[in-house]
């Protein structure tokens, strides 16, 4: 992944370069973006930690300039703020020990990893505190390190973790019994025969990946339990229905990535997309771990931030959600899938069909008659009996596809409407129009001269015409004005038109020519009505 430190930024981390090892090397091997700007490609998210922290001290320092103080919060904004605890990296344990003295990037509880001297040390106010037989130049933690503090614990056990991951042996005799009973527990727990719901995925070759939520348990929790959010939990009971037969569910992590149900997390705060993020890469490489990279019935149950990564890796997966527009449309229908409701197939009662090379899978597609693809533009190989959703996608564009085409029919019957009266109008006014669309002018010309004539009128407002049985009779020309006489809304090319103009409409345009033109301008309108005009 690319990130962009921006300019002011970039340059204080060039004049006082960080310790940690990791984001010493990232920033070497930056490449200079727009303007003074710095774009890193880090491996982890942990240099992006390290600089955050930076951009928070920034932020506080009142030595720090604006522009500085500008970057520092536009790259908060963007990776977000550090937590409580990280992990950094150093050469050696008198570096780690310097930097724990004066650098701006350390605070109380942070972990400092030396793997060359095979020493982890937790950060206690500002002495770092050895939990490793190797100490260097840390100071050495008399007892159990977790009872130096209340708040020392999750310090305490993060060096922990990270002496295990550098296989360096722990001072305490009991903690390193307990962390190498825990390492055998770990192995257990990741065997193939300790995870039924992902051998039954492998059996049954189904997967539904629901997304991780905002909101959370404010403490460690299986990932089942974790997630608090009303649309998580409506994607979860939807895929427990899904996956009621047989199949597994997959919770799509903005931070940790594929997770399984059961994997224990502790409380983090990442959005799919944002700096930091897991990314596509990393997701096939979980979905190869995890044995579900070849997976035929794969559907997913999220918005387009999260189907997007997950269709990088299952291209072929059921997004019954697409298309959908919005929040309530997408709780409805997690709803009627959770309440395992079949939706119906479309109105010509063809079936739903599976994409090319696949069957029987959770959602079928429907195939568009004209051209053999499903609408929403797979290539599709036979009825899918075992569907019990539509693709949304589908369903959308043909219904679309639909409405248009009953608009374009309204429009048609519309505008043969009033051909009809205009062509009807020249021939009682005995108009001398030579076309069609001659007639309809003047048709339209006359709609506007009686429309104007009212506007703005007590006739125009309320008055209308008199009734014989009223309370009394008013004479229109006397009593309500000039402006009610008859000829106010004569048609003025009545009044003008020549004595000796025919009574009819003239040769040029009869019933005959008019069913022609509309015949030529209408085709798929008269076609609705076997040949025959509609009039």
């Amino acid at each position: 992944m690319s990130v962009t430190i921006p300019g002011a930024l970039a340059d204080h981390l060039a004049d006082e370069r960080p310790f940690d090892l990791e984001t010493r090397a990232t920033l070497d091997d930056a490449r200079r973006g727009r303007g003074r700007t710095l774009v890193i490609e880090p491996k982890t998210v942990a240099p992006l930690h390290v600089i955050s922290r930076r951009a928070e001290y920034l932020l506080g320092s009142a030595y720090a300039t604006r522009p500085q103080k500008e970057a520092a919060r536009v790259w908060l904004k963007r990776a977000g703020y550090a937590p409580q605890i990280i992990t950094t990296r150093y050469a050696s344990t008198e570096e780690a020990y310097d930097a724990s003295q004066c650098s701006e990037d350390m605070r109380a509880g942070d972990v400092l990893v030396v793997e060359a001297e095979q020493a982890v040390a937790f950060l206690w106010q500002a002495w770092p505190c050895a939990v490793t037989v190797a100490h260097g130049e840390f100071h050495r933690a008399e007892g159990d390190p977790r009872e130096v503090e209340a708040n020392t614990g999750p310090s305490v056990r993060a060096a922990m973790d990270a002496a295990h991951a550098i296989g360096a042996p722990l001072a305490r005799v009991e903690d390193q019994l307990e962390a190498e009973q825990a390492v055998e527990q770990a192995a257990a727990d990741d065997a193939p025969e300790a995870h039924p719901t992902l051998e039954a995925a492998r059996a049954e070759h189904r997967v539904v990946i629901i997304p991780c939520g905002a909101a959370k348990l404010d403490h460690a929790a299986p990932a089942a339990e974790l997630y608090t959010g009303s649309y998580h939990r409506a994607c979860a009971r939807a895929a427990a229905t899904l996956t009621a037969n047989g199949g597994t569910v997959v919770i799509l992590s903005a931070l940790h990535g594929l997770v399984p149900l059961d994997r224990v997390l502790a409380p983090y705060e990442m959005r799919m997309g944002s700096t930091g993020s897991v990314t596509a890469d990393v997701l096939r490489e979980q979905a190869r771990e995890l044995g579900l990279d070849r997976a035929d019935d794969v559907t997913i149950l999220a918005g387009l931030s999260y189907t997007a990564p997950a269709l990088a890796v299952w291209p072929h997966a059921a997004t019954p959600l697409a298309g959908l527009p919005g929040m309530g449309h997408h709780l409805h229908a997690l709803a009627a899938i959770a309440a395992g409701e079949q939706q119906p197939a479309d109105e010509q009662g063809d079936g739903l069909y599976a994409p090319h090379g696949l069957r029987n899978l959770t959602t079928g597609h429907i195939r568009d008659e004209t051209t053999g693809r499903a609408y929403c533009g797979a290539q599709l190989a036979g009825p899918n009996g075992a569907a019990v959703l539509t693709c949304a996608a589908c369903r959308q564009i043909r219904d679309t596809a639909v409405a248009v085409a009953v608009v374009e029919a309204d429009e048609q019957f519309a505008a043969v409407a009033r051909a009809v009266d205009a062509v009807t109008y020249a021939e009682e006014t005995g108009a001398h129009v030579a076309t069609v669309a001659d007639a309809e002018a003047l048709f339209a010309a006359q709609l506007v001269t009686e429309t104007d004539a009212d506007a703005g009128t007590w006739r125009g407002e309320w008055i209308g015409e008199q009734v014989d049985d009223g309370l009394f009779a008013l004479e229109s020309g006397a009593e309500q004005g000039a402006l009610f006489d008859d000829r106010a809304t004569a048609p003025t090319t009545v009044e003008a038109a020549p004595q000796h103009a025919a009574p009819y409409c003239s040769p040029e345009v009869t019933r005959a020519s008019v069913d022609a033109y509309l015949a030529r301008t209408y085709p798929t309108l008269l076609a609705l009505r076997n040949g025959e005009p509609p009039f």
